[in-house]
């Protein structure tokens, strides 16, 4: 599959301009920004998978930094580290509306979706680094993770020990790993029919999902960006139900939150978040069911993760109020890491409060920033 890897470099006005990538131009302040749009191709089981995309400013002799998150928040985090003179990659999951090319495969059909967390983690994650590495010239980057984003790589570190010494720091952001605690009442409602809501979905042809283009924009353009009494309405109800309670997000930004929120994954993606909850404190593979595992474990149950084995170090920020990485699975995490530096917990942020928290630079970003090693 084919993935554009974007690359934003910043450079003098009278700089020469001659990039070998699709460029889109930007002024700030006495600066121009260049952003170069890189195609991946990665190579698994006689087919092209998509791996990450993503958004860059780079510095020649700037740091390597690889952060994998899916919003605007985060590209907040990438002009800072850029301002100092890293060189920075902003990477999206395959399935979501940026990383739906593929030079076989259709998105309408169902072998395109057929991926869960484990490709993300163990193909797609250590594809980008490689790809980062070589195009560089650099032996080693440094990773930021937001979420699902962590989990991944933690699962790559597992299951390619030499990814570890790729990476010179892993900074976890609201980390994804058990979801034993998971405490998204919608989630434990359907959690126990993950089975067969499952075989479904498969029997209506739907194989992607959680995507808001269309319908699910409209819904949200109407019920949460007409007035900003609707907005701070949302924020207070319906984020509240899913990421939890939150003081931290400016109604005024509910119309970026929606655009840069759900933009698609499959349908396997989601159905492991139910199995990891339905499986207590472990992260585990997907699971296939008692023959399939057989087949792709060799095992009736499916594999796990020994996050002893992730010994790149490792520091972690985690929300107090997070209903999706609850305080609670946190504190598993810490126990297994292998080589656990640090960890911060805010007590009273929500899962997005790491991304769109009006206080998010002083209280996270800059902490983030110094624990980095220097340009």
């Amino acid at each position: 599959m084919k993935n554009a890897l974007t690359h934003h470099r910043k450079s003098s006005k009278t700089e020469a301009t001659q990039l070998k990538f699709t460029k889109l131009l930007l002024m700030m302040d006495t600066y121009w920004n260049f952003i170069e749009f890189h195609q991946i191709l990665q190579r698994l089981q006689r087919r092209w998978f998509s791996c990450s995309t993503g958004c860059c400013k780079i510095l020649e002799s700037g740091r390597l930094i690889l952060l994998v998150v899916l919003s605007n928040g985060p590209c907040t985090t990438a002009f800072l580290l850029a301002d100092r003179s890293y060189d920075v990659w902003l990477g999206n999951f395959r399935g979501n509306t940026f990383s739906r090319r593929h030079t076989t495969l259709n998105p309408s059909t169902a072998e395109f979706w057929k991926f869960s967390w484990d490709e993300l983690g163990n193909h797609d994650i250590t594809s980008s680094i490689d790809y980062v590495l070589k195009f560089t010239g650099q032996p080693r980057l440094s990773y930021i993770g937001y979420s699902l984003g962590s989990a991944a790589v933690f699962m790559g570190a597992v299951k390619h020990q030499d990814l570890n010494s790729k990476i010179d720091i892993v900074i976890a952001l609201a980390p994804l790993s058990t979801f034993a605690h998971a405490a998204i009442e919608v989630l434990r409602v359907f959690a126990p029919w993950v089975d067969y809501l499952k075989r479904a979905l498969d029997f209506m042809g739907v194989y992607g999902w959680f995507d808001t283009d269309g319908l699910g924009d409209q819904i949200f353009k109407s019920f949460c960006e007409q007035t900003r009494t609707q907005a701070q309405f949302c924020i207070d109800y319906f984020y509240n139900i899913f990421v939890g309670p939150s003081k931290n997000l400016d109604p005024d930004m509910i119309p970026l939150f929606n655009a840069n929120l759900m933009r698609g994954t499959s349908v396997k993606v989601i159905a492991q978040f139910a199995q990891n909850y339905n499986a207590g404190k472990t992260l585990q593979a997907y699971d296939f069911g008692r023959e399939g595992n057989m087949l792709r474990y060799g095992s009736h149950k499916p594999w796990t993760y020994d996050l002893r084995n992730v010994t790149v170090p490792v520091y972690v920020f985690s929300g107090g109020a997070d209903r999706v990485v609850t305080p609670l699975d946190v504190d598993w995490l810490l126990t297994q890491l292998g080589n656990l530096k640090g960890s911060t917990r805010l007590i009273d942020y929500n899962h997005l409060d790491f991304l769109f928290g009006i206080d998010v630079k002083e209280r996270l970003y800059d902490k983030v920033v110094a624990l980095l090693p220097a340009p």
